[in-house]
């Protein structure tokens, strides 16, 4: 099977910088299980797998960490913009994602001497995140002590 994909350096204008991303094209052929398999190999931050819409956005997306997949997180959303809105030449895009439709607003700048059908290069994107639902804290013991999973940071002793 061959995947097509493209490495995105979020948060700046430099190649070789900035946050990376990997995001596939097409994920639709892919199971849950090579989702995470080819997000661990990737070996960044996050993965992004388009599909394709079913909200009426202009696509849908999946993204995984190494160990699990994400609901939303924000440099994806703002990588995959960039990939989605230069693949089709837009200056708006709308992606969805587990937790809400995500709309987009691509800041684009024309080269200088471009035809008239050049809409420019994207170099910002606004975007409008969902906002984040409320979770409890940790329930406590008597002791004040946290008791939770084992996602839970831990005291480690600092070496001197």
């Amino acid at each position: 099977m061959s995947l097509a994909y493209v490495i995105v350096d979020v948060f700046t204008d430099t190649p070789l910088q900035g946050n990376q991303l990997a995001v596939f094209e097409d994920g639709s052929a892919l199971s849950d299980d090579q989702m995470q398999r080819l997000a661990r190999e990737m070996n960044l931050s996050e993965t992004v797998f388009l599909l394709p819409a079913e909200d009426g956005g202009d696509a849908r997306m999946r993204i995984f960490t190494l160990a699990a997949e994400l609901p939303f997180a924000g440099h994806p959303v703002l990588g995959t913009a960039f990939v989605v809105g230069e693949a089709r030449q837009l200056t708006s895009v709308q992606l969805e994602s587990a937790a809400s439709a995500v709309p987009l607003r691509l800041t684009r700048s024309r080269q200088h001497g471009g035809s008239a059908d050049d809409i420019g290069q994207i170099t910002f994107a606004w975007m409008r995140q969902p906002i984040p639902a409320r979770a409890p804290f940790p329930s406590r013991t008597r002791t004040g002590r946290r008791t939770c999973t084992s996602s839970c940071p831990t005291r480690r002793p600092l070496p001197l």
